[in-house]
């Protein structure tokens, strides 16, 4: 009592599989040790002679054989019909019983003569249900069911597939097994797993390869065999002077039809010489990579000379694709690897789900750099990836596709849309973020969220140019006329060298050791916390043109020296910016080693003088106080451009004294700083403390201090107007300040001179009552409010002090007191260029 899935089949089975170590049980227990070579008779002998002859050919025909890997006795019975020509386990089984293949299909899966007259021509998946009740009449069939279970459909199509054994040309991989084994070890393989466990895995099981096909279109296989069935002589032509040697002529184009219209006459028999009609696997073209990179390819003395790839990248279906025929092409002709280090790479979902056309959610490459990326609420994401679960099949069994009569639509919105994201166009943004985001072997599932939060790291990298630009241009600084005194420069600019010597080592090991997503992290951080967020904060005040320090000029060098390493690092990942940046603010100034492009340029290295580990250290620390500070402030509703009165830091255990004083209490935006080795006993202190050091914020008021929080904020609303106006950072305004609060007149008049100079202000006019809008004549011209209880001075939004002014009721966000219009200042604020 066998079991099989299918019966279009049965008339071609040729025996029963068992498990050599199961068995099953029939009224008693029968092990596959008992059952083996037992006889059984084929239920449909008498309709299908071939099946007799092929039992007087191979007394095994219609046995019992035993199989360890392809039966498990779960599987129904236990006992399996096995079809040699049928399927490849089965034909693995029936080869090493040297059961004969038996296959009578033809190619359009109609049976052939050989399957006997009922059966002739016949369409295999048509006889299901006539097979089934025959075996019922002759009382035959035991149990019928529906199973579920996987079947090979077409990938195209989705029509059900017949295996069936023909005559093929193979490669003897199967002999290599060991020595590719060897070989696979010596591979840097990026992820580990891809080589030790999934590559490995492949090669632990390797077949022969078949390297022919029968289709008209591809490289035919050139292989000549004798036209006289008795006779076996085969030649394999190496190249087309060979086949002009043999021939006597060859077609300019050796494709079908010309090739096969080359013939000549058998060396052995006389007879004629033909090339077989079969067409090579596409796998072994694509193995081939060795010899078509090579500058000759002659068959002979030049058959052996490639070299091994140093890196070769590709998917994860590739274990078995590219990477296992590139492996087997250079060993069954050379009998060594031909690629060293091999990236696996995983493939690109979307918010979680796979791209398919059918749910929408497939990303055009042309929509990724016209900005047409849709923005899906977590709603949408949520049905897209209940509609793909919906949708998920069997990988072989396409008939368990279920669909969602009704798709949800939505009307879509599209980043380039979105303000906020409306400069998101080209493809530098979507290569950062796909180098990133994939973990060597991991899929990239690409979400618009994080797609859009890339873009901050290029806009901040264009920023940081253009600032670099904008205050190399005004200062008339050449870098070619400076040279970095290490021992004359500033606490900062020592930092930023050896920060970025050590982001070059990083970023340099990364990528030798082919850890790609790795490099734009680094990257990321370096221009997000090292430039962007620190080192051009510390030094904004130096490279202003007002700043007549000597040591500005050392600055901007500095400055010029990490963007250029900066740009070279990021080359690879960002090649057209980094190309674009290089040509308008880097190229022009290296004359003396000009180079056409910025990828012809040598990798940046470490600059030893440069090198300060323990500069670097001190900096951390230094960087982890501020942090503290601003999170104390932010914790207690206190702005970080407001000042406050003072700070105390404690060193813990044998934690040192910070380093850079001066900083720490500009940064932390205090106006004293004191280092102790007690803890201050006041209570209205803010506090915190970590391993290394305890902090403490003194938070008395003064006027001076409230002033200085006027004069952060005007100063901040003065330059975003400039801005809003198109104002240029140096162009001189005329500027009109007023206002009829007394305290707002005082904070004006005592920081008048820092007033004009921080906002290119020439002449600064000051009037203590409120002008009449400037709106004509390109006059810009803005009222900033404030809530004037008593220490508070908090600025009071437009749309807030509008909502006052119409008599409604509101509460300052600071101090928690309402605003009225009585104790609402206002500062007025007028300026227009001056030609």
């Amino acid at each position: 009592m066998a079991i099989a899935a299918t019966s279009d089949l049965l008339q071609n089975k040729l025996s029963l599989t068992v498990n050599a170590d199961d068995g099953f049980s029939y009224g008693e227990r029968y092990t596959g040790y008992d059952l083996e070579g037992k006889r059984y008779i084929h239920p449909f002998a008498d309709l299908v002679p071939k099946q007799k002859e092929l039992e007087r050919e191979q007394p095994l025909v219609h046995t019992v054989l035993l199989s360890r890997e392809y039966v498990q006795e779960t599987g129904g019975s236990g006992l399996v019909h096995t079809a040699p020509g049928h399927g490849p386990e089965d034909f693995e089984v029936g080869v090493s019983y040297n059961i004969p293949i038996y296959s009578p299909v033809d190619m359009d899966g109609l049976y052939t003569e050989e399957a006997g007259n009922y059966f002739k021509g016949k369409y295999v998946h048509e006889v299901n249900r006539e097979i089934i009740d025959m075996l019922r009449e002759r009382g035959t069939l035991v149990y019928e069911e529906p199973i579920s279970h996987e079947y090979a459909h077409c990938w195209r199509c989705n029509t059900k597939l017949v295996y069936r054994a023909t005559e093929q040309w193979f490669f003897k991989t199967s002999s290599l097994r060991e020595q590719m084994l060897k070989e696979n070890d010596e591979i840097f393989w990026i992820p580990e797993y891809a080589g030790a466990t999934n590559f490995k895995s492949w090669l632990s099981s390797l077949q022969d390869w078949c390297i022919s096909r029968q289709r008209y279109w591809g490289i035919p296989l050139s292989i000549w065999t004798c036209d006289n069935p008795k006779c076996e002589n085969l030649h394999v032509i190496g190249s087309m002077d060979e086949l002009r040697e043999m021939a006597g002529t060859c077609p300019e184009d050796i494709h079908k039809p010309w090739i096969d219209e080359v013939t000549w006459k058998c060396s052995k028999c006389g007879g004629t010489m033909r090339r077989i009609p079969d067409v090579m696997d596409v796998w072994l073209d694509s193995g081939s990579v060795m010899w078509a990179s090579q500058k000759f390819v002659d068959g002979h003395e030049h058959y052996d000379t490639w070299q091994p790839a140093d890196f070769i990248i590709e998917g994860k279906d590739q274990i078995r694709g590219w990477f296992n025929s590139l492996l087997c092409s250079a060993m069954v002709s050379s009998k060594r690897r031909n690629y060293n280090a091999c990236y696996m790479h995983g493939w690109t979902t979307s918010h979680g789900t796979k791209m398919s056309k059918s749910l929408g959610n497939a990303l055009d490459p042309q929509d990724i750099i016209e900005g047409n990326i849709e923005i899906l609420t977590e709603q949408q994401k949520n049905y897209l990836r209940e509609l793909a679960s919906a949708e998920k099949t069997s990988k072989f069994d396409k008939t368990k596709k279920i669909t969602i009569k009704h798709k949800k639509k939505w009307k879509p919105k599209y980043i380039k849309d979105d303000k906020r994201w409306s400069m998101i166009k080209g493809i530098e943004t979507f290569r950062f973020y796909s180098v990133m985001g994939t973990p060597p072997g991991k899929d990239l599932n690409f979400d618009y969220k994080e797609y859009t939060d890339t873009f901050k790291v290029i806009n901040t990298l264009w920023n940081l140019y253009k600032f670099a630009q904008e205050k190399m241009e005004l200062n008339g600084f050449k870098p070619t006329e400076h040279r970095i005194e290490v021992n004359s420069l500033k606490g900062a600019d020592k930092w930023i060298l050896a920060r970025t010597n050590t982001l070059i080592r990083t970023v340099t090991d990364y990528f030798e050791r082919y850890q790609l997503p790795s490099v734009p992290a680094a990257i990321q951080e370096y221009i997000f916390e090292d430039l962007s967020r620190w080192y051009i904060t510390l030094i904004r005040d130096t490279v202003e043109v007002s700043n007549k320090d000597d040591g500005k000029f050392q600055t901007l060098e500095v400055l010029w020296h990490v963007l250029y390493q900066l740009l070279l690092l990021l080359a690879p990942i960002n090649p057209m910016l980094t190309e674009e940046i290089y040509q308008n603010i880097f190229r022009d100034e290296l004359q003396d080693k000009l180079k056409v492009s910025i990828h012809l340029e040598h990798w940046p290295s470490p600059v030893p003088e440069y090198d300060n580990p323990e500069i670097e250290v001190e900096m951390r620390r230094v960087r982890k106080i501020i942090d503290e500070v601003r999170s104390l402030k932010a914790d207690n509703n206190i702005k970080l451009r407001w000042p406050t009165q003072g700070l105390i830091i404690v060193p813990k255990g044998e934690s040192p004294k910070p380093s850079f004083p001066d900083l720490i209490r500009e940064m932390s935006n205090v106006k004293e700083l004191k280092i102790r080795k007690t803890k201050p006993k006041n209570p209205d202190f803010l506090s915190t403390e970590w391993n290394e050091y305890a902090i403490f914020l003194d938070m008395q008021e003064s006027e001076e201090i409230h002033q200085e929080r006027i004069l952060r904020d005007l100063l901040r609303t003065i330059q975003f107007l400039r801005k809003s106006a198109k104002l240029q950072t140096g162009e001189i305004v005329e500027l009109h300040l007023s206002s009829e609060k007394k305290f707002l007149q005082q904070t004006i008049a005592n920081h008048a001179e820092a007033i004009r100079i921080k906002v290119s202000a020439d002449p600064l006019v000051f009037s203590p009552v409120e002008e009449q809008d400037k709106k004509a004549d390109g006059w810009t011209s803005h009222n900033m409010h404030f809530c004037m209880h008593e220490n508070c001075f908090a600025v009071v939004r437009e749309k807030n002090a509008l909502a006052i002014k119409k008599g409604e009721s509101y509460t300052c966000g600071y101090c928690k007191k309402p605003v009225t219009v009585a104790n609402m200042g206002i500062i007025q604020i007028s300026f227009k260029k001056i030609k």
